[in-house]
């Protein structure tokens, strides 16, 4: 009795090499994120953890809810912090 081997066309080295390379640019180059996580924007703007959680609490700061998941708008967060420079500026 003959082993059978099934002999799937596989594509080539060089297609799979192309098609990792093409998703490494996309993912490093154009898809930054929009939000990130509380933990994540913790340590974007060097805070402790529970700061951060206080802080996305607050009716004014750039969080949401999906689901069980708080989520930091990452442009709102950067106006958040102007914001709270130009204050500081005026005291």
């Amino acid at each position: 009795m003959k082993n059978h081997v099934d002999e799937k066309k596989t594509p080539s080295y060089n297609s799979d090499v192309r098609e990792d390379m093409h998703l490494e640019n996309h993912t490093s180059q154009s898809c930054q994120k929009l939000a990130v996580s509380v933990d994540e924007m913790a340590y974007m703007i060097s805070v402790s953890r529970p700061v951060a959680y206080e802080l996305a609490q607050r009716k004014d700061f750039p969080s949401f809810k999906i689901g069980k998941r708080v989520l930091v708008n990452v442009a709102g967060l950067q106006r958040w912090l102007d914001k709270q420079i130009d204050i500081s500026d005026t005291q």
